[in-house]
């Protein structure tokens, strides 16, 4: 596995599949998936009485949300570390497709883009922001 696969690996495990960004006081259900508390709890008063998991449907019940303290040390330490992994790969990191070094960030797939990715149609209506001013704003992949 490359270091830009490693690092998007990272992320996605940091990630909370609701929010799309780190967790933030992250909980545990029953079958093992992890959430926001407050990602999961927003999900509820929309569900009325019952709740399944937005990962598998396996019923959930508020009262067995299990706080993951290890998981939001290491969200912390990955918000913390990712504009610094990011401003690392920024010089490794070539289009596969085109061959081009990757210059910009899309918001939307989290993804690093090459000049000819961003403007294609599958990035057309997302926020492509140049890789320099994502690193600037310390936003991390």
């Amino acid at each position: 596995m490359d270091v830009k696969s490693l690092i998007e690996s990272f992320k996605t495990e940091l990630t909370c599949s609701i929010c799309l960004d780190y967790f933030t006081d992250p909980v545990t259900v029953k079958c093992s998936h992890n959430f926001c508390r407050e990602c999961l709890l927003q999900c509820m008063r929309g569900a009325g009485d019952t709740l399944t998991c937005p990962e598998c449907r396996q019923l959930i019940q508020i009262s067995n949300l299990v706080p993951n303290l290890n998981l939001q040390k290491l969200s912390m330490a990955g918000k913390t570390i990712g504009p610094h992994l990011l401003q690392s790969i920024v010089t490794l990191t070539t289009c596969e497709q085109h061959w081009e070094k990757e210059k910009f960030f899309c918001e939307e797939d989290q993804k690093l883009l090459c000049e000819s990715c961003s403007i294609t149609q599958e990035h057309k209506d997302h926020r492509i922001l140049p890789l320099h001013s994502v690193i600037a704003e310390g936003k991390g992949i």
